[in-house]
């Protein structure tokens, strides 16, 4: 499921080295990439998505409301990378601990309607691509997470939150270096009632998400969200 390539290939090996991993080497002949592909590249220092092809939405945080929780920012907005990685200057950042009921959830709605939330149709792509990284002291345990049809109750397939579901990924090898990661959609099911392996609908796709688990402390970059 995870296809993650590594901005050094030692990067799990920091989590038990303490080490900062490999220099990124930047490609001097970056392939050309789709700009209907982008999701959100953060250079635009804002909330919102990279507006094309009809992805209109924007960044949000959830947590648990643990009273003595801390988390930075409130509302997400990119922050600079320090000396910039193969040309992006900003990058999503989130930051915090003490939430000990679920956790946190760091994430974007594809597209926004008068209705709320609605689907976007990637069913000509392959996946999603993104970096990621995280600071010394931050857990390595973060979840990314892909909402189809299946985790929406205005969608028509669970009419309570209980019976929905997204598609859920482990990001392994996240460190400290910055890794890239590629995550088909034709490799992530999930069983239910009907079907053991239900597959993921990217023709109504609605949320991207990374989730960090209950009495983390974390420190999670994102940066150059696309498709394939």
């Amino acid at each position: 499921i995870n296809d993650a390539k590594d901005a050094g290939a030692d990067a799990a090996d920091d989590a038990s080295t303490g080490g900062t991993g490999p220099v990124l080497v930047c490609d001097p002949r970056p392939p050309v990439i789709d700009p209907t592909a982008i999701i959100d590249d953060m250079e635009d220092r804002d909330g919102a998505l990279t507006y094309t092809s009809g992805r209109n939405g924007g960044w949000w945080i959830a947590t648990d409301e643990t009273a003595s929780g801390t988390i930075e920012p409130r509302q997400p907005i990119p922050e600079a990378i320090l000396e910039g990685r193969c040309g992006s200057e900003y990058a999503m950042r989130v930051t915090g601990q003490g939430f000990d009921h679920w956790g946190v959830v760091f994430g974007l709605n594809l597209v926004y309607s008068a209705n709320g939330v609605a689907p976007h149709d990637a069913s000509f792509r392959q996946g999603i691509r993104f970096w990621a990284r995280v600071g010394d002291t931050s857990t390595r345990r973060i979840l990314f997470n892909i909402g189809d049809y299946h985790a929406i109750t205005d969608a028509g397939y669970c009419e309570v939150m209980a019976d929905c579901f997204t598609y859920e990924v482990t990001l392994s090898q996240l460190g400290t270096s910055w890794t890239q990661y590629q995550i088909p959609f034709a490799a992530l099911v999930h069983p239910t009632e009907d079907n053991p392996n239900e597959p993921l609908d990217p023709s109504q796709l609605y949320s991207l998400t990374f989730y960090i688990h209950d009495r983390a402390v974390f420190d999670f970059w994102v940066d150059d969200l696309e498709f394939y």
